[in-house]
């Protein structure tokens, strides 16, 4: 049977994604523009469009916008960052037990992620909008942490485009609603399940205890290369001298 693994790499992806855009606010202002009278935070959740419409529809009442909503629109793996997946990376080491705990190079993966900027006014939109593409340049990194392996990643969030859809008229409301959708590439990474193997304890070597034994030896072999024959000669002692006094590669006669 498979062996069960779960990371959780997906989920918090999307949280960090999310926690990226936390703490946007925006600014009320009086009448004539002249000061600020209060600010409000800018909520963001996880819906797509089909979802805001229906919470504007039957919630039209309520002081919901502005609002930003983000969804994973697409997962594609990326071969441009594909590596050696051979790769073994060491995550724990019980030397009781004498077991490690192994997991192979994990796989590239492309989250693109499509957001939406929800207001009534064009200020608003503004403002968030300031709030958001100057730390892109285009792409900022966040840290993923996976404590099952004892490890943790980099990843890339790259901002690709925004585009304005400015002339949403609600079906029965009285007021228009702006929207922006802005998407975004999150470059990550996807594990495959971990390993215990066994310990090297002991090394064995073998040494010649009978120092009468001679150590000379001569080899004869043709080389591939040249065609002509190669000689190795390789002589040794134990105590005093060099384990390898002399080797010749090609002989000269």
């Amino acid at each position: 049977m498979k062996q069960y693994f779960f990371f959780n790499v997906l989920r918090k992806t999307i949280v960090q994604f999310f926690d990226t855009m936390n703490d946007i606010k925006i600014a009320r202002y009086n009448r004539d523009g002249s000061a600020i009278e209060k600010h409000i935070k800018v909520p963001i959740k996880h819906s797509i469009k089909e979802k805001v419409y229906y919470w504007l529809n039957e919630r039209k009442d309520d002081e919901m916008l502005p609002m930003i909503t983000a969804y994973i629109s697409s997962i594609d793996y990326a071969t441009d960052r594909r590596v050696n997946g051979g790769h073994i990376f060491t995550s724990s080491c019980n030397t009781e037990n004498s077991l490690a705990t192994t997991y192979l190079h994990p796989l590239p993966y492309n989250l693109t992620f499509t957001m939406n900027i929800w207001a009534l006014h064009m200020v608003d939109i503004d403002q968030i909008i300031e709030q958001i593409l100057p730390f892109f340049s285009p792409h900022i990194f966040i840290r993923i942490s996976i404590d099952e392996l004892n490890t943790a990643f980099d990843t890339k969030i790259i901002f690709r485009n925004a585009t304005p859809e400015v002339s949403h008229e609600m079906a029965d409301l009285e007021y228009r609603v702006i929207n922006y959708t802005l998407d975004f590439e999150v470059q990550t990474w996807f594990f495959k399940p971990s390993s215990d193997v066994g310990l090297i304890q002991k090394i064995y070597g073998s040494y010649p205890t009978d120092f009468n034994i001679p150590l000379d030896t001569t080899s004869t072999f043709t080389s591939g290369a040249s065609g002509g024959p190669i000689s190795f000669e390789l002589k040794g002692k134990i105590e005093g001298e060099n384990v390898i006094t002399k080797y010749t590669l090609f002989d000269p006669n």
